[in-house]
């Protein structure tokens, strides 16, 4: 109970003479660094007025240094004045809509020593052009395995460090693949899906410009929910078979695209995974307008919810069953 006292009396007399944070500004650039004296480290903070993301180091103030091992969520979201953005080795993470629409932002040079890209931590900068992952990254997205990149889509050119023991781009392929289950989780529009890649992840080619052909390898088992949603210029989709999941909205919004072939491995499709897409363009949603031919190879009908085909947009289209089938289709409902 005395030592209980004691620490209780240690606590009150302390807490009043903690350091607290303050911030430094860098008169060129304009960032915000968040330090608290008497510490070694120092974070880059909400920065609505920097004019560049030349990210220091180390920052001294008061003759004390601090090294900068973090760029703390929302820090440059929205920043609108930003072309390029260099990130030095002694940032180990960069935090949650970092730079999250960054609409000019063009280049970012991220250095060996980064270790996590946070959830949304670049999503839709869409004047980014080309990524080029670390060796030392572990984490590079959410929970979910939604990229931090989701929505740049101008991309033309994604690598990952040969070294790197968690992601790769296997084969030249331009995109980053999770390795531990063989997912990819960011492509863009020169991606060619390796054979060995099982799932296609949540949003992997959400909004890439100028993607007009993607081939689904055989070994693909899921394209899993918005994965090539609003692919405005996808006009040639070919799924294989062995796909055995499309999740929802897949393939919403993809308005080129004139036919699909569903094969007969396929034994689930989410809603909306070829109806609208959840952008509005002049006030209406965005549908695969122009798609008139679904072909689907399925002995019996599988079960599917009105939207995946949505409203009046396929009244011409033809839908084309196999041979024998038809009247398993004509009776079908659901």
């Amino acid at each position: 109970m005395k030592k209980k006292l004691l620490y209780a009396i240690f606590l009150v007399v302390m807490v009043p003479f903690m350091a607290k944070a303050e911030i430094w500004q860098d008169p060129t650039t304009n960032i915000n660094y968040l330090y608290t004296p008497g510490t070694l480290s120092a974070a880059v903070t909400d920065s609505p007025d920097a004019v560049d993301a030349n990210i220091l180091s180390t920052i001294t103030v008061d003759n004390n240094t601090y090294i900068v091992d973090r760029i703390i969520s929302w820090s440059f979201r929205l920043n609108q004045n930003l072309q390029n953005a260099i990130i030095p080795s002694s940032i180990e993470t960069i935090g949650d809509q970092a730079f999250a629409n960054c609409y000019n932002l063009k280049t970012v040079t991220f250095s060996e020593g980064l270790k996590n890209i946070e959830d949304a931590a670049f999503h839709y900068c869409t004047s980014l052009e080309v990524i080029h992952i670390p060796a030392s990254v572990k984490i590079c997205g959410d929970f979910f395995d939604i990229s931090p990149f989701r929505g740049c889509r101008n991309l033309t050119e994604i690598t990952v460090d040969e070294n790197n023991t968690e992601y790769d781009s296997r084969n030249n392929c331009n995109a980053i693949i999770k390795k531990s289950d063989n997912k990819l989780i960011q492509g863009c529009r020169n991606t060619v899906i390796p054979n060995d890649v099982k799932t296609i992840g949540n949003c992997a080619f959400e909004y890439c410009e100028r993607l007009t052909s993607i081939n689904i390898p055989s070994n693909v088992e899921k394209v899993m929910s918005m994965a090539f949603e609003d692919c405005y210029d996808l006009t040639y989709i070919t799924l294989n078979e062995g796909l055995r999941e499309i999740f929802n909205s897949a393939f919403a919004g993809c308005k080129e695209a004139t036919e699909i072939t569903i094969p007969k491995s396929v034994t689930s499709i989410g809603t909306c995974a070829f109806g609208p897409s959840s952008r509005y363009y002049n006030g209406e949603p965005i549908y695969c307008e122009k798609l008139k031919k679904i072909t689907v190879l399925w002995d019996v009908p599988l079960q599917i919810d009105e939207s995946v085909f949505m409203d009046g947009n396929y009244k011409n289209a033809t839908l084309y069953v196999p041979v024998g089938t038809k009247e398993k289709y004509r009776n079908a409902t659901g």
